[in-house]
């Protein structure tokens, strides 16, 4: 029963769901290059390509999903609510 209604609280199309794991595996990655960056000066500039690669992978998948956004019809959860989501690294960051 529980299952249940959790199950009616996702969206039918999944596609939403399924790209937030990869979005925040690339969002662990860059902490990870970053950390990694600060502790290992010698290797600097090799950590921060690394960095970069990670970054552009995730907004890779964020603008897949803003544009699928607008493209599917989506309930229970509406588009500013993945929006949100999505972008939430984004907005933390400059913070």
């Amino acid at each position: 029963m529980l299952m249940r209604f959790f199950q009616s609280l996702m969206p039918r199309d999944h596609q939403f769901v399924d790209s937030f794991v990869p979005h925040s595996k690339q969002v662990v990655h860059g902490a990870e290059a970053f950390r990694a960056m600060l502790s290992d000066p010698a290797h600097m500039q090799a950590h921060y390509i690394e960095l970069c690669r990670f970054e552009e992978e995730a907004d890779r998948v964020t603008r897949d999903t803003i544009l699928a956004i607008h493209r599917t019809f989506i309930t229970p959860f509406d588009r500013g609510q993945i929006l949100e989501l999505i972008t939430a690294w984004m907005i933390q960051s400059t913070s």
